[in-house]
């Protein structure tokens, strides 16, 4: 009967040596090692023919995604990309692997045989969790499961709540627009420039004043308010500029942009009223 050895309980050294060589499908330098490298082999290809062997990291992955999304409320697209190019990577080295491996484990089996080396049979760790049917995996994968239809739950109870929340902040910052694109729509009828531009000035910060009150709790709503508060910034600027005799063009360059980009913003929040121009 062959001899049990847990892979991770032989030295180090002893672990490199059989492992490089299998790896490469060369039989080991010392013979003494021939019945570990035998071994190493015979679990290295029953590891290679569990073909749902990752199916567990991909469920994890799964749900670390979900987390990610429920948290952020983005993600980022190099989580999913390095994950699929790692298992397709694995997937395409695996048949020349196994051919290697099995290389090795003939001619270290010759070895075995020619020295009497008694046989041994090497447990790797993680097989409880990576072979399919046993029950740690089971149990692994049923939590798992129960794991991902929760955060599945949670995501679709968090976007039915963001789409709420989204209409009633965009109904909001629309009635916000119209009483500040009221007064600005008689501005035009005036000649004094100065004295245009602190009207306006005045209408923008309190219109800021106004969208700051609301219940901004997405990252979009935050990020429009913040557009908003940059415009009302470079309307101080251009109105100093003008109040000293000085040339305003590129402070207006500047706002035309910002007006443009926070116009952007509404449109994508839902307020068709401030994404007027």
């Amino acid at each position: 009967m062959a001899a049990s050895v847990k892979w991770l309980e032989l030295e180090r050294d002893r672990r490199r040596r059989v492992a490089r060589a299998v790896r490469k499908g060369r039989a080991v330098e010392d013979p003494r090692d021939a019945p570990y490298a035998v071994g190493f082999a015979d679990a290295s290809l029953e590891w290679l023919s569990w073909k749902r062997r990752f199916r567990p990291v991909h469920l994890l992955l799964f749900a670390l995604i979900l987390v990610e999304l429920m948290l952020t409320g983005g993600w980022h697209p190099a989580l999913l990309f390095y994950s699929v190019v790692g298992f397709t990577f694995l997937r395409f080295r695996a048949p020349r692997l196994r051919k290697r491996v099995a290389t090795a484990r003939a001619a270290n089996a010759e070895l075995v045989s020619q020295f009497g080396l008694p046989a041994v049979t090497v447990e790797m760790p993680g097989t409880a969790f990576f072979r399919p049917g046993s029950r740690v995996r089971r149990r692994v994968m049923r939590s798992l499961v129960v794991a991902l239809v929760g955060l599945v739950a949670l995501a679709v109870v968090a976007t039915v709540w963001a789409i709420g929340q989204n209409h009633r902040w965009a109904r909001a910052a629309d009635r916000v627009c119209a009483r500040e694109q009221t007064p600005l729509a008689e501005l035009s009828i005036r000649s004094d420039p100065v004295g245009v531009e602190e009207r306006r000035t005045a209408i923008a910060e309190d219109a800021l004043s106004a969208l700051k009150r609301l219940d901004s709790r997405t990252g979009a709503e935050q990020n429009y308010i913040a557009w908003r508060e940059y415009e009302v910034k470079l309307e101080v600027w251009i109105l100093g500029e003008l109040q000293a005799g000085n040339d305003a063009s590129l402070g207006v360059q500047r706002l035309h942009s910002a007006q443009t980009y926070s116009r952007k913003l509404a449109r994508r929040l839902g307020a068709k009223t401030c994404a007027r121009p």
